[in-house]
């Protein structure tokens, strides 16, 4: 190699290379063209899009019911997923609502898609325990709004109580599905609605009692609603005792002889807790009936002797027809009593039942003693009725008469209540049962006339 060939080559070794600005830019231009073409086929070869994934699906499934049926669900259910999260608070915070309330209609929708889906999903457990559940809300809010005091309650009480029927005939239709078709109803749901609707009946009661000691026509027309739902109640309580039964029977061991067998025993119970109840509750009335007669003709007299001019005719009509409805409710007391002693007969032979396992005819008589409370709650409501009317007529013959140191209370403004805890016994020839019951009285008070309204 000659000698300039070598001095060229070390020249080129130790001088600076700096490559042309043209070359640089093309040869950045095309790697980077290379680059994105690689990254771009490795994704859409590595990332399926929805219509290769419902085409995969095809592979093992029809294609019919690829499109026409899985994709509407997922699609669903996607929507059902994200609606739910974003309701699920508004849900939590309309749980405690009452009606009139802005959030409660959240409530009643979630309640009513809580059903539905059960329906569909051809769930009857489920459904049935989502009625029983909703009643005792349905319930629970009467007694708040009854409690509450609010002007507009009437409306919404008697709006709620509708919805609380509608869900007991939902599960009374339940049970006798059940009764046609055991599998319908798992026995723990059966034991779970004989449960819940005593404590429906309990709830419903207390409501009953507040309306009582009100002498306004709309809570009257409450009071009677109030009492027929609770009639209802009763009924399906008794006709899960009946399908316990059945299951029992049947064979079902979820349900055994010594839980049907307390069933009936605690409706025998009830039964005559209620009848002493109603019968306390007449017996009150007859007191009361009795003492505003006396009261009325007193006050007649008097005001004879120092007005003769504040009496008449219509006191004397007055005074009669508060005559007749004291007799009206001596004789209810004498019905009540026979009533209770006949009670006392079917419980007693219920109970003889009960000890040598006659279930069947046991709960026939459980029936009877049912039906027997409902006649003296009858007789109960109407002596209360009358016994208010007659404070009423009371009232109106003081403001006539106006005499003496003594004012009966108006019953719209200053009536009270007694409500009597006492103990009370239903024996037979073999048989005893002590009920300890409260009952509700009106209470008369003596108060002073204001001077000016005293006649002299």
């Amino acid at each position: 190699m000659s000698r300039e060939l070598i001095r060229q080559l070390k020249q080129l070794k130790h001088d600076e290379v700096s490559p042309r600005e043209e070359w640089l830019k093309g040869s950045r231009e095309l790697l980077l063209s290379q680059i994105k073409n690689t990254v771009s086929d490795s994704e859409s070869s590595s990332a399926p899009t929805l219509e290769k994934v419902w085409a995969g699906l095809s592979i093992f499934l029809p294609k019919p019911v690829v499109y026409n049926f899985v994709r509407p669900i997922a699609v669903i259910l996607v929507v059902v997923t994200v609606a739910t999260t974003a309701y699920s608070g508004t849900v939590k915070a309309s749980y405690e609502t009452l009606p009139g309330d802005w959030l409660y209609p959240a409530k009643r929708a979630t309640e009513k898609t809580q059903v539905t889906v059960a329906s569909i999903m051809g769930d009857k457990n489920t459904e049935t325990k989502l009625h029983v559940e909703f009643a005792k809300r349905r319930a629970a809010e009467t007694k708040q709004m009854v409690q509450s005091g609010n002007p507009q309650k009437a409306g919404r009480v008697s709006a709620t109580v509708a919805d609380l029927k509608t869900e007991m005939n939902s599960i009374n239709s339940k049970l006798d599905e059940t009764k046609q078709d055991s599998t319908n109803m798992q026995a723990e749901v059966v034991k779970d609605v004989k449960e819940n609707t005593e404590q429906i009946k309990t709830l419903l009661q207390e409501v009953k009692n507040n309306l009582a000691i009100s002498t306004t026509t709309a809570d009257k027309i409450l009071s009677k609603e109030v009492n027929e739902t609770k009639s209802l109640v009763k009924d399906v309580s008794i006709k899960a005792v009946e399908v316990m039964l059945a299951k029992h029977l049947e064979g079902d061991t979820a349900i055994s002889k010594e839980e049907v067998k307390q069933a009936i025993s605690n409706g025998l119970d009830k039964a005559a807790t209620d009848a002493v109840e109603s019968k306390q509750n007449v017996d009150g009335a007859k007191i009361i009936m009795e003492a505003a007669n006396v009261e009325v003709k007193d006050l007649a007299q008097a005001g004879g002797k120092q007005n003769k001019n504040s009496l008449g005719p219509a006191t004397k009509e007055i005074t009669e027809q508060i005559s007749t409805v004291t007799n009206q409710t001596v004789a209810a007391v004498l019905k009540t009593e026979a009533v209770t002693i006949e009670l006392g007969k079917r419980i007693t032979e219920a109970k003889v039942l009960l000890g040598s396992d006659n279930l069947a005819e046991a709960v026939d008589k459980m029936k009877e003693a049912a039906m027997v409370t409902n006649e003296v709650e009858k007789i109960s409501d109407t002596a209360i009725e009358k016994t208010q009317t007659v404070s009423q007529i009371v009232q109106v013959i003081k403001e006539v008469t106006a005499i003496g140191n003594v004012s009966l209370p108006s019953p719209t403004s200053t009536i009270d209540f007694l409500l009597l805890t006492s103990t009370t016994t239903i024996t037979n020839s073999t048989t005893s049962i002590v009920v300890t019951t409260t009952t509700i009285l009106p209470k008369i008070i003596l108060t002073p006339l204001p001077e000016e309204k005293i006649i002299k």
